[in-house]
């Protein structure tokens, strides 16, 4: 699979999933209807861990600031950067739209103001320095993981295990060494995950963007939304979402360059 198909079937995943989980929190009349924040946050990392699975074969990023931040490093040239972040866009943009057209009635009974927090979210003080700050803190935290997990090649472990009637079966393995750990990819994917929920819990309760895909796309498919008590689309805004996790990108590789050369 190319780079591009695979960002963009994991981060469709991520966001189906995670958009999912958010619009069952927000939108009235379900189940999960008042679901706490950190709840939601876990979700969201669970739907990360997920996506990195599916998507780790061809080495997903599901993220444009792990994937700016790689290139930073040295680690990615520039053409697959600008086809993974293509693919990263495509894929967050149809997984929201999934997720919220499984949702069009909830939408219709819903409070316009309220609701449009499901697809995107603004930050709960009109600070726009202090949200930047807050997001290049937590997208710099969860980047600078990601590059410990990730960055490195993959290697194939092989286990030969002998079943009931004695014949031998050998399993493989797919890991990655890193100039820090050596990782399996459910080890990585549950790693990153957590990262990213603990970055979503942290940082990220006051409004501030740790993946810059979600908020332009949320934007994006709402406008697009068939249903006239949606309320308007606001672009206000928009711009954190790049700006912050940008800052975060460029801290990650600062603080993995620093720290790769003394590991050991």
């Amino acid at each position: 699979m190319t780079p591009f198909g695979a960002e963009l079937v994991a981060c469709c995943v991520f966001a189906l999933f995670g958009t999912a989980a958010s619009c069952a929190a927000i939108l009235p009349r379900t189940a999960a209807h008042g679901t706490r924040f950190a709840t939601l946050a876990a979700a969201w990392g669970a739907a990360l861990a997920l996506a990195l699975f599916v998507g780790d074969r061809a080495g997903a990023h599901v993220n444009p600031a792990v994937t700016l931040a790689a290139w930073m490093c040295g680690c990615l040239p520039g053409a697959e950067l600008v086809e993974r972040v293509g693919g990263q866009f495509v894929g967050a943009f149809v997984g929201m739209a999934l997720a919220a057209a499984a949702f069009v009635p909830q939408w219709s009974r819903a409070d316009p103001v309220v609701a449009s927090r499901a697809l995107w979210r603004t930050p709960e003080v009109d600070a726009p320095l202090a949200t930047i700050a807050a997001s290049a803190v937590g997208t710099g935290a969860f980047a600078f993981v990601m590059l410990r997990i990730m960055v490195g090649e993959p290697i194939v472990e092989v286990d030969e295990a002998v079943v009931a009637d004695g014949t031998v079966v050998a399993r493989e393995f797919v890991a990655r060494r890193t100039p820090f750990i050596l990782t399996h990819r459910a080890e990585g994917a549950l790693l990153a995950g957590l990262s990213f929920a603990l970055a979503l819990a942290g940082p990220g309760a006051t409004g501030a963007p740790i993946t810059p895909t979600l908020g332009p796309c949320g934007r994006l498919v709402h406008r697009l939304l068939p249903s006239r008590s949606k309320g308007r689309t606001e672009w206000r805004g928009t711009w954190l979402s790049f700006a912050g996790p940008a800052l975060g990108a460029a801290l990650a590789a600062f603080a993995w360059r620093a720290t790769a050369g003394s590991a050991g």
